[in-house]
């Protein structure tokens, strides 16, 4: 797990905004639950462990809305290392409804984790040339803030 992402669990249902600008996949993946976990970027002891961060620590820009697989294989919940990471390719800078649409790498840790992590991707995902990347989107109110909490 990332030493600054965050294993501490808190949901989101389908009528908030978390579940639906910043998920990366697709609603089934929920499955009859439909609660998605919120996995925060940093955790909030980064953020009052570090000034610079403090900022950061209630900022709903820091959030992925992910099921409770894909937040395991993200922060290695339940194994040695990530399956996946997550890359801010780009942004576009005309925000719909308040939001911009950041443009992600998913790029998965072997050929053995392509199924289980690119099949799970909403709808308009896109391939990209390297077997083990995809790109996928989020929508953020504030861009800069979750591509510098992705880093």
């Amino acid at each position: 797990m990332s030493q600054i992402s965050s294993s501490d669990v808190s949901f989101s249902d389908p009528s908030t905004e978390e579940f639906r600008y910043q998920r990366i996949e697709n609603e089934s993946a929920f499955e009859f639950m439909w609660k998605a976990e919120k996995a925060h970027l940093m955790s909030k002891q980064y953020c009052d462990k570090y000034p610079s961060c403090k900022k950061f620590k209630a900022d709903k820009n820091k959030i992925r809305a992910l099921s409770r697989t894909m937040h395991g294989y993200f922060d290695a919940l339940d194994r040695p290392i990530p399956l996946f990471k997550l890359d801010a390719e780009s942004v576009e800078e005309q925000a719909v409804d308040g939001r911009h649409k950041v443009t992600l790498k998913v790029r998965v840790l072997n050929h053995e984790c392509k199924n289980a992590v690119f099949g799970r991707l909403k709808d308009g995902y896109s391939r990209t040339d390297d077997p083990l990347i995809m790109k996928t989107y989020v929508r953020v109110e504030n861009p800069n803030t979750f591509c510098h909490c992705l880093e």
